[in-house]
């Protein structure tokens, strides 16, 4: 796996799939704040990988991560991912894990600004983020997709339910790729 140092207090590792031109935009996939790339099961990155490039990253002192010395927020932790990719920083699509909707609720003010679509998925019985959360989410970001997968599908989506997962992402990334939404 690379590694990127971000500055004196931040190095992250990071790998990427696929190749960079082959029809879809990048997806960073994102894990949640306390597992590392490995959480990502092979078929969903394979899968994903086959038409468009994938980064996966590990988060400071997570992985292969060095510790680090800095305070760490949301804030800082997406700040941190965002030298991956210089060039293409405008087009990335995020498929945050787990903590997609914490960080969201702690800026609930700032989601009406939010221009590109979005879909917002969750578990039916995802007991950190239940649904009643995610659709407040929902609710605040303009024209948001709301998703509830269930019966009884919880956080672990990805890993849980891969097939549905993959759906729902590639459907997400089709409504992104709309001229609608250009």
């Amino acid at each position: 796996m690379p590694s990127l140092r971000i500055d004196d207090a931040v190095n992250l590792h990071y790998d990427v799939h696929g190749r960079a031109h082959s029809g879809g935009e990048p997806v960073l996939l994102v894990t949640g704040t306390s597992t590392s790339v490995e959480h990502w099961a092979p078929t969903i990155i394979d899968s994903l990988a086959a038409d468009r490039q994938i980064i996966t990253y590990d988060h400071r002192g997570i992985g292969a991560s060095p510790p680090h010395t800095e305070p760490v927020s949301m804030a800082s932790l997406a700040v941190s991912v965002l030298p991956l990719f210089p060039q293409i920083a405008a087009q990335i699509r995020a498929v945050a894990h787990q903590w997609a909707a914490n960080p969201a609720h702690e800026a609930l003010d700032r989601l009406p600004g939010i221009e590109r679509p979005t879909t917002v998925l969750v578990g039916e019985q995802d007991v950190f983020t239940p649904p009643r959360q995610a659709r407040v989410v929902a609710d605040a970001i303009p024209n948001a997709q709301l998703v509830v997968e269930g019966p009884g599908a919880s956080r672990g989506l990805h890993f849980e339910r891969p097939a549905e997962w993959l759906h729902h992402v590639r459907s997400h990334l089709a409504r992104c790729a709309s001229p609608l939404h250009a």
